[in-house]
């Protein structure tokens, strides 16, 4: 089935209607919105008459979007400018978006992990942690073991895209729709450019907002899947989550000619690495010193950091220094505040129990990092240590003393015997699937 074929299905765009309208009417915001209220009483009155009218126009080739407003929005510790599209316009960006991720759904490696069913970031971190625990099994000799990783992302990488027809993207659009409808090139180009006019726009960027940004994530950045791929090679592994990418091989030439490689491939995508991402590391079980190599700025290492974690020479996950220092500054202000609030002679309950509402996941109350802790990180060496921090930091803010003397007036173990959680204990704790 071609892809305009696939795009006359109403199906397609009536589960989109239904769907946003939905959306829609559960959020205060849109309630003072024309377009919005518009969108809502349509659907309402007459939704498979809502989504027939905007496939025939798909159809017709005559879609051509209605201009767009922008908005900044602090996601991700960044300002990113977000486009605001017309309910209508979302609609037909969400049938393209579904329709054209299934029809580059084949061409996907399964070292994709971004914006895909049943992948994530930790999926590739998992895939990680299983090379590295092959590379350990397989040389008994630890004098043997050596991984040479390249870790990188895109600078502004959606931001950076052109969309010019006669950019890379666009060139790579119309090879794959070189036997389509003339008009699904012009439509697609209407939904990429945040103008919506199809002819008109800023030269650079992606409409982040939109339902095609993932897609085309994914898309664009096929070649580099391409020539990293380490599939088949237990020797070497390669992982994407979107524009953050991670090479590793055991075999020090082979690396240096792919880390190579690199940058030409995208020179050719008009894009570039951003320079404050880039590690390149000597990764062994001691960390020790890089042997002789060609690449600059490498380093020795045991452990590496990628997708908002912290992986060891032995495959285990902990966190990062920044988020562990975030989590421990979140739970001393949270025992400051339930020491204040209680009688002296119950603060030492109170605040244990409160730290563990604090650290059981799924409860309202519960830190923000908890989840990661106790279902994700499974360095238990690190946990244990965070542990020691937690029982540290709460002896301390109790007893008003500095230092592990704290324990002195208020011990590790009555603190557990108050009630104060153990990560370990908790992430070992066994867990009961739903069977349903």
């Amino acid at each position: 089935m071609s892809w305009a074929q696939s795009l006359s299905d109403l199906s397609l765009y009536r589960r989109q209607v239904d769907r946003l309208a939905a959306r829609l009417r559960g959020r205060t915001a849109f309630r003072h919105d024309p377009e919005a209220e518009e969108f809502i009483r349509l659907a309402a009155a007459d939704a498979p008459r809502l989504a027939r009218l905007l496939r025939d126009e798909v159809m017709a080739g005559t879609w051509q979007g209605t201009p767009t407003a922008f908005h900044d929005a602090f996601l991700a510790g960044k300002v990113r400018r977000l486009v605001k599209l017309s309910p209508f316009d979302q609609v037909v960006h969400a049938v393209l978006a579904e329709t054209l991720a299934a029809r580059i759904r084949p061409q996907l490696g399964s070292e994709l992990y971004s914006y895909l069913p049943g992948r994530s970031a930790h999926g590739a971190l998992r895939a990680l942690g299983n090379f590295l625990r092959h590379h350990r099994a397989s040389r008994p000799d630890p004098r043997t073991r050596a991984v040479w990783v390249f870790r990188s992302d895109i600078r502004a990488y959606t931001d950076s895209i052109s969309l010019q027809a006669e950019g890379p993207l666009g060139r790579a659009m119309a090879a794959m729709l070189q036997n389509e409808a003339p008009w699904l090139e012009k439509t697609m180009r209407a939904a990429l450019l945040p103008a919506g006019t199809g002819t008109s726009g800023p030269e650079r960027g992606l409409a982040t907002g939109s339902p095609l940004v993932p897609v085309i994530a994914n898309f664009f950045l096929l070649p580099l899947d391409r020539c990293l791929s380490a599939q088949g090679d237990p020797s070497r592994y390669y992982g994407r989550f979107g524009d953050d990418f991670l090479y590793a091989d055991t075999k020090q030439d082979r690396f240096l000619e792919q880390v190579a490689r690199i940058t030409p491939l995208l020179a050719e995508r008009d894009l570039e690495m951003n320079p404050k991402k880039i590690r390149a590391v000597y990764f062994t079980g001691s960390g020790g010193p890089a042997t002789p190599c060609a690449l600059p700025g490498l380093t020795g290492s045991h452990q590496i950091d990628w997708l908002g974690y912290r992986i060891d020479f032995r495959g285990r996950l902990s966190l990062p220094p920044t988020k562990t220092q975030a989590f421990l500054r979140s739970l001393r202000q949270r025992t400051r505040s339930l020491r204040q609030s209680s009688p002296p002679a119950l603060a030492a309950t109170t605040v244990a129990r409160g730290l563990r509402v604090a650290l059981t996941p799924g409860n309202a109350a519960a830190e923000s990092l908890t989840p990661e802790l106790l279902h994700e990180v499974d360095d238990r060496s690190y946990l244990r240590d965070l542990d020691y921090r937690v029982a540290l930091g709460v002896a301390q803010s109790l007893v008003r003393s500095r230092g592990a003397k704290a324990f002195r007036t208020l011990s590790y173990r009555s603190l557990r015997d108050l009630g104060l959680p153990s990560l370990v204990w908790e992430r070992n704790r066994p867990r009961i699937k739903d069977s349903r």
